[in-house]
């Protein structure tokens, strides 16, 4: 073994540790090597509270293995180093989760995994906790309805750290709004704590993308996007996008307002990917065309449904005398049940 006469030859990486030029050793102190033991090897919590909670399982499955990373779930809170809330977290459950939290050894950390965790999601009501940072230290945020097991992995190795940003309220952002697009801003309605902004369809992206990419702002997070129909309107459909800022925890409704005649809007999942699904959804739902989308076909219906089953003219059991081709089949394979029936 090569000893290391001179400290001069040492090279410090980082306070308190040096490494030896040339060889694969390191000098440092018994707490670094502890410290950096606990660092890259957390043990969560095995606690789940929604379907969240599935992905978090796939994580920790044979295909994604988080053992790999010395991530090893522990059915104790007194052997766990982290705790993932992976789902919604209603009124009732927050004072055993809290409890579970509080029996943690110091330190101790709190992911928040799935739109749920982070912001209560759409779920904007009296039993639904609108965020665990509410009630918990809540040091990483995994966005996501739900997020893929890659996401939370990467919350757990290398997730950025949001305490201390600063919330805006919801009219301070319509403020910044109006002096950036002047005259874009058609109306703008408050009810109770949410702030409704209606804006001009052709500057959706644009102002979409600036909500999303501006420093004090950050609505990185697509919560919902939804079609509404108002029959008796000269605009009849509106387009509703619910923003919420991961980092910064402030949130805003953007609309678009469209005439029947024309029932188009751009596409925002240049900003969000996320909004994929959502888009397909309403065109599927309302008949409303989200141009430049990349894959715009029907998502719940099938792709020769006729109509736009949440329109309000739609009638409850279908168009009049007719049925779907689909169905039309197996009610006819049906009818020869009786003929293919085998005697014993």
């Amino acid at each position: 073994m090569r000893m290391v006469k001179d400290s001069a030859t040492l090279v410090e990486v980082e306070k308190g540790t040096k490494v030896v030029p040339g060889t694969n050793m390191f000098i440092t102190t018994l707490d670094n090597i502890i410290n950096w033991g606990r660092k890259n090897s957390l043990w969560p919590m095995t606690f789940g509270l929604a379907c969240c909670a599935i992905e978090m399982m796939a994580s920790g499955a044979s295909h994604y293995d988080f053992d790999r990373f010395g991530v090893i779930f522990r059915a104790s809170p007194r052997q766990s180093d982290v705790i993932i809330i992976a789902g919604t977290v209603t009124k009732k459950m927050a004072p055993v989760v809290r409890r579970v939290y509080d029996q943690m050894p110091e330190p101790r950390y709190v992911i928040a995994m799935g739109s749920c965790a982070c912001s209560g999601n759409i779920y904007n009501t009296y039993g639904v906790v609108q965020g665990c940072d509410t009630f918990l230290p809540v040091d990483v945020y995994v966005p996501g309805c739900p997020p893929r097991p890659e996401a939370l992995m990467d919350g757990v190795t290398s997730g950025e750290n949001t305490k201390g940003a600063f919330q805006m309220e919801p009219l301070e952002i319509v403020d910044r709004l109006k002096e950036k697009f002047p005259d874009d801003i058609v109306d703008v309605k408050q009810f109770r704590d949410q702030v409704f902004v209606t804006v001009k369809r052709d500057k959706i992206v644009d102002i979409c993308r600036y909500l999303h990419d501006a420093p004090d702002t950050q609505m990185n997070y697509l919560a919902d996007l939804c079609g509404v129909d108002y029959p008796g309107r000269r605009l009849r459909f509106e387009v509703v996008y619910n923003l919420y800022s991961i980092k910064f925890k402030h949130r805003l409704m953007l609309k678009v307002q469209l005439p029947e005649s024309d029932p188009s809007v751009d596409s925002v999942v240049s900003v969000w990917k996320g909004a994929n699904w959502h888009e397909r959804e309403a065109c599927d739902m309302y008949g409303i065309v989200f141009n430049g989308h990349p894959d715009l076909r029907r998502i719940l219906m099938p792709e020769d449904w006729e109509g736009y089953p949440l329109r309000k003219d739609y009638p409850l059991k279908g168009p009049e005398g007719w049925e779907y081709k689909g169905f039309e089949e197996l009610k006819d394979l049906h009818s020869h049940d009786k003929e293919w029936n085998i005697q014993s």
